[in-house]
């Protein structure tokens, strides 16, 4: 549960107010205000009643009496103390603030947090830098803030456990819980629970713990809002409501948590929602799973914004105290039934979705046979979208307006890589190609017709094929570089050595076209048939975009001078097996790049760069010789 099945805990600002003491102090006049009284609740935050006056008076009559005002919320119509208070009694706070003040509450009490929420403590396991610990303080310590000054809650008693290390969570959730830790052995993320003796208690782990303070933020908002639930229910009756309420409603929290100190921007997430997802929800709501958790988050906000209500989501849980099935408390929060909220909801996405243009079209393989099964992915400056193609190779996603690269995804996801992408271009017709200008241009209208052909085999290949590797009229040449002493370069020099394939039209009209940093003493690329040179140079690690020209490929392997320059001849076929072989001062051999003169007569300007991808294809390292 929770993301990525965290079984993520949540707190609330009160537990129990009819066990909570009213500290009765007088009523406070300030400029025809009165504040009529305290309550004290758990996490370091305090709740007052005001009635009368300006919030300016409010806030001076708070302050008067020790009280930072953090947030304000008006009374529900009808009386009582307050429209929103944690916990499951506020029948009983009701009573406990007559019993206080026998002529009765104000005629317009207001409610008033008082003080800094105390966040969770924190217990780090395992590697955690100094400077990162202090970050994630601050961090929880904002989380706390946030939660409180936007809906009025937080945390009592908890406990925050915070590692790199799954295993070291693991451990300490059994040893508290008796129960095993939710997260698989490859999950990341967060979980939470409840008990009796420690309270709420959240757990996150991965290595974004160190490494990435976004994702950090966002799983901590997530929890966060896990422990309201559980502290508001006291660790009872979360499950009475559906999977997709719990995680919907800590990813609504999450989502505004980030909107509001992350520069993210919630109408922009739930848009790319509205535009990936056509699931429908009563699907979405009977089998709810991981992948849903942004539509979950848009219906919450949906319902949320039905009400006019900003925490009527926190409502929520504050019902399901009450009312003993969880389709009761929905109605009493939102103010709809469950069915005519799955009906409205669901017309609402099939509008939503309706009103934004489209990308469509078929993919293929080399003969144009149609291949079922096949992602697509576009990806724009502000969003992107995906679709599978069905038995007939179609496919279509909606999209905003604007310019898009399209891809095809791999369906071989590789252990330190995940899925990697063949990207199409719209001028050749094909995927796995080297460049992907010119940009799809969406306009309101949509595209529609797109051809992409691919080579089937690519799409389930162990390592990402080359750039135009299996596209029409491409074929490899490969090889592999050794050192003075037979030895595969391994990357150990103090630089990096470099090969370069150039045309040789472009060899002998003196221009330069950028290669690719050989790894393991290997290398490849696919280019069409014609006749090609080898220049070998070397990168520093100040990364010198294109190196030092040191030689080029001759027939002892190497060699300087420009006579000895063996050509290599592709005409149908791959060209492979060739071995470069470096002399022991290849370092330290003098820039040979003014050849260049010597063949065109002029020293190549800048300008005389040809981008590598923009000539015909590209140099990727490959493995296996």
């Amino acid at each position: 549960m929770g993301r990525g099945k965290r079984a993520l805990a949540a707190a609330a600002i009160l537990a129990a107010l009819a066990a909570a003491s009213i500290a009765a102090a007088p009523r406070a006049a300030a400029e025809g205000g009165e504040l009529a009284g305290e309550l004290p609740v758990a996490g370091g935050v305090a709740l007052v009643s005001w009635s009368g006056g300006p919030a300016g008076a409010l806030a001076e009559a708070a302050r008067s009496r020790g009280c930072n005002v953090r947030s304000v919320y008006a009374n529900a119509p009808g009386g009582g103390f307050v429209g929103y208070v944690p916990g499951a009694n506020v029948a009983a706070a009701n009573r406990a603030f007559l019993a206080a003040y026998p002529a009765g509450l104000p005629a317009s009490p207001v409610l008033v947090v008082c003080g800094e929420p105390s966040p969770p403590r924190i217990v780090f396991l395992g590697d955690v830098a100094g400077e990162r610990r202090a970050a994630i303080r601050d961090e929880v310590a904002s989380v706390a803030r946030f939660y409180a000054e936007r809906f009025g809650v937080a945390v009592g008693e908890s406990t925050l456990y915070v590692s790199p290390d799954r295993e070291a969570v693991a451990a300490v959730h059994l040893e508290l819980t008796g129960r095993e830790y939710p997260l698989s052995a490859d999950e990341e993320g967060g979980a939470a629970t409840y008990t009796s003796q420690d309270g709420a208690l959240g757990f996150i782990n991965g290595w974004f713990v160190n490494d990435h303070p976004h994702q950090f933020a966002s799983v901590l908002a997530h929890e966060y809002y896990h422990m309201i639930q559980y502290d508001i229910l006291r660790g009872r009756r979360l499950h009475a409501a559906p999977e997709w309420l719990i995680e919907g409603t800590a990813s609504y929290g999450e989502l505004l948590y980030l909107e509001a100190h992350w520069d993210v921007n919630a109408e922009d997430e739930l848009t790319f929602v509205s535009l990936n997802d056509a699931t429908p929800f009563e699907e979405v709501s009977d089998s709810f799973r991981r992948q849903y958790y942004g539509l979950a988050a848009q219906a919450v906000g949906w319902l949320v914004d039905g009400t006019g209500n900003p925490r009527a989501h926190l409502e929520f849980w504050l019902s399901l105290t009450r009312e003993p099935d969880w389709r009761a408390a929905f109605v009493s929060a939102f103010g709809i039934t469950v069915d005519g909220f799955l009906e409205s909801f669901g017309q609402y996405r099939i509008d939503v979705r309706a009103s934004f243009p489209s990308i469509s079209g078929v993919v293929t393989d080399l003969d144009g046979n149609r291949l079922s099964g096949v992602r697509v992915i576009a990806s724009g400056e502000r969003f992107g979208a995906s679709s599978t193609t069905g038995v007939d190779g179609s496919f279509a996603m909606r999209v905003v307006e604007g310019e898009y690269i399209l891809y095809l995804s791999s369906r071989f996801e590789l252990p330190d890589v995940g899925i990697y992408s063949l990207g199409y271009n719209p001028q050749v017709g094909y995927a796995n190609v080297c460049g992907y200008d010119p940009l799809i241009m969406v306009g309101e209208t949509g595209v529609a017709n797109i051809f992409m052909a691919i080579l089937p085999e690519l799409l389930e290949r162990s390592d990402p094929p080359l750039c135009n590797e299996g596209r029409p009229g491409f074929h490899l040449i490969s090889g592999f570089i050794r050192d003075h002493e037979g030895n595969l370069i391994e990357d150990a020099h103090y630089r990096s050595h470099r090969i370069f394939i150039l045309p040789q039209e472009a060899y002998t009209a003196g221009r330069l076209i950028g290669g690719a940093k050989i790894e393991g003493g290997t290398f490849a690329v696919a280019v069409l048939n014609g006749q090609y040179v080898l220049s070998i140079g070397a990168e520093d690690y100040a990364g010198a975009e294109f190196g030092d020209d040191h030689g080029w490929y001759g027939d002892d392997g190497f060699t300087t001078r420009v006579d000895q320059v063996r050509v290599i001849t592709v005409d149908g076929a791959d060209v492979a097996g060739i071995e470069v072989r470096l002399p022991a001062d290849f370092l330290e051999l003098p820039f040979v790049g003014g050849s260049w003169a010597e063949i065109s007569g002029l020293d190549p300007p800048t300008e005389w760069v040809v981008g590598w991808r923009d000539v015909f294809s590209g140099v990727h390292p490959v493995s296996g010789h």
